[in-house]
């Protein structure tokens, strides 16, 4: 049951004065004091937005607006709560500690990856995808290379740029393994992929990491090989 009325500071009372709808759509509840008190009042200066109007016979004393929690309209914050209590987002949630923090952990206090050198939203991205490389077959470099000079080429960064990535890249500490190059020629047959992607696949099953990929062949190749996909 709603309030029909509200007490103020000094103790006067604030009445009612019905429901409405905001023009976002907000269903409120609100309140209001009588002139009168609000014209005697020694804090109207800092209570409302006009005190002079108190001192109009057709003015109006303080207002107060609340949302109806029940009738307001949900936000990002609802629908975020409605995924993660779901049967789904629970289980998605469950692997939270053993899949996302270690790598946030590894990214900010091992790497010191604390802010970013670059601007730019491509950039950054590049930068960040970077440094969350943690375990890469032996060709990254070679890709790596590859990949910066494609993106110069498409005038995203310019050669100075590209050589400071490639500096940047070389600084973070990555475990470069060796890949069985019989098994991972194995899943390129198998799944028709190319064997730079089959190294990545190979190196996760390997070690039993998480594959960190924007590839969308790879990551159908991955689930089907129960490969935890980080994005």
């Amino acid at each position: 049951m709603l309030p029909r009325s509200l007490g103020s500071v000094l103790g006067e009372v604030l009445s009612c004065r019905g429901e409405y709808t905001d023009t976002n759509g907000n269903h409120k509840i609100w309140f209001e004091g009588r002139l009168l008190q609000c014209r005697d009042c020694p804090l109207n200066h800092t209570c409302m937005k006009n005190p002079e109007s108190a001192k109009s016979n057709k003015g109006h004393g303080r207002a107060v607006t609340f949302i109806l929690p029940d009738k307001r309209k949900p936000n990002y914050t609802d629908w975020m709560k409605h995924r993660v209590d779901s049967d789904a987002g629970k289980q998605i949630y469950s692997h939270r500690m053993s899949v996302v923090e270690p790598v946030f952990g590894n990214i900010g206090t091992a790497k010191k990856l604390n802010r970013f050198s670059l601007r730019g939203k491509a950039k950054v991205q590049g930068q960040w995808q970077l440094y969350c490389t943690l375990h890469s077959p032996e060709i990254l470099p070679y890709e790596i290379g590859n990949a910066l000079s494609a993106i110069v080429k498409r005038k995203q960064l310019t050669q100075n740029e590209a050589m400071q990535a490639i500096e940047l890249a070389q600084a973070i500490p990555v475990r470069l393994v060796q890949v069985d190059i019989n098994k991972a020629l194995e899943l390129a047959l198998k799944f028709n992929i190319y064997a730079y992607d089959a190294y990545f696949l190979q190196c996760a099953l390997s070690l039993s990491c998480s594959l960190l990929t924007l590839d969308k062949k790879m990551k159908e190749v991955a689930k089907q090989l129960n490969i935890v996909v980080l994005e």
